[in-house]
């Protein structure tokens, strides 16, 4: 399957959703690429409010942040703990794509 939600045959989002069918069992999609956007744009809001010295640094930042090989995912990653340290799971399944 080419996603969870695919796999278990109903809309999964971002917030952990319960699967259908089973009483332990939720899921969720993290879009990585949604979350480096909203990061970008944080930056250049930064950038445009700050000195000029700030919105270099900001710009940099930007810049970098969509060339570090691995970054997407562990913008994910940082997603699911958040995540995990507000609720109860007796076990977590991170899975990510297979990378080249």
């Amino acid at each position: 399957a080419h996603n969870l939600s695919d796999a278990f045959c109903q809309k999964i989002g971002r917030e952990p959703t319960p699967i259908n069918g089973f009483d332990n069992l939720s899921a969720m999609e993290i879009d990585a690429n949604d979350d480096m956007e909203k990061m970008q744009q944080q930056m250049v809001e930064s950038a445009n409010a700050g000195s000029e010295d700030e919105s270099g640094i900001s710009a940099l930042m930007a810049e970098l942040t969509s060339s570090i090989p691995g970054i997407d995912e562990a913008m994910s990653f940082s997603e699911l703990m958040k995540q995990v340290q507000s609720l109860d799971y007796d076990v977590v399944v991170f899975d990510t794509a297979p990378t080249g």
